[in-house]
């Protein structure tokens, strides 16, 4: 439901968070609905997640954004910490928005997001965390991981309407 959840989130305020033109990267995503969402707001969107994903993936994007987006949404692999900086080469790769809905499960996972795919964002990572690793958040855990790497943060609730 998270994904839901952001999505809701991004189209609801657009006001605040206008993704027209802006480019956007998708960590983890799975079956594309976050990408699908911000491509329809206008984004230029990167889509990534595990090689075997990406036939998946590359099939929902095209079939639900074909011929209603602005950008023809793009597809790539992404493990992170493996071969990052090869794939996705700094400083040649900024993008506007980081998004990821539900990506982390474990804590051992934090550090490498947020050490290595986070630097990626030159202006703002937007994430949903799932209920069972929020304990990290609320202990300052994932906050102060975000400020030891230079990111500023802040919490939005979000109430998901089905």
């Amino acid at each position: 439901y998270n994904a839901i959840a952001l999505c809701q989130f991004l189209e609801n305020n657009q006001q605040q968070m206008n993704l027209m033109d802006k480019a956007v990267l998708e960590l983890g995503a799975g079956t594309g609905l976050l990408s699908i969402v911000t491509s329809l707001l206008g984004a230029w969107v990167t889509a990534t997640d595990l090689p075997d994903i990406l036939s998946n993936l590359s099939f929902n994007l095209r079939r639900n954004t074909k011929g209603r987006s602005r950008y023809i949404p793009q597809v790539a692999a992404l493990s992170w910490g493996q071969e990052l900086e090869r794939d996705f080469p700094f400083p040649s790769y900024r993008y506007d928005y980081v998004l990821a809905a539900d990506v982390v499960y474990h804590h051992d996972f934090l550090e490498e997001l947020s050490s290595r795919v986070l630097g990626l964002a030159s202006l703002n990572f937007l994430f949903t965390i799932s209920h069972r690793f929020s304990m990290g958040f609320r202990s300052g855990e994932l906050p102060g991981q975000l400020s030891t790497v230079g990111i500023t943060w802040s919490v939005i609730p979000v109430v998901l309407s089905l």
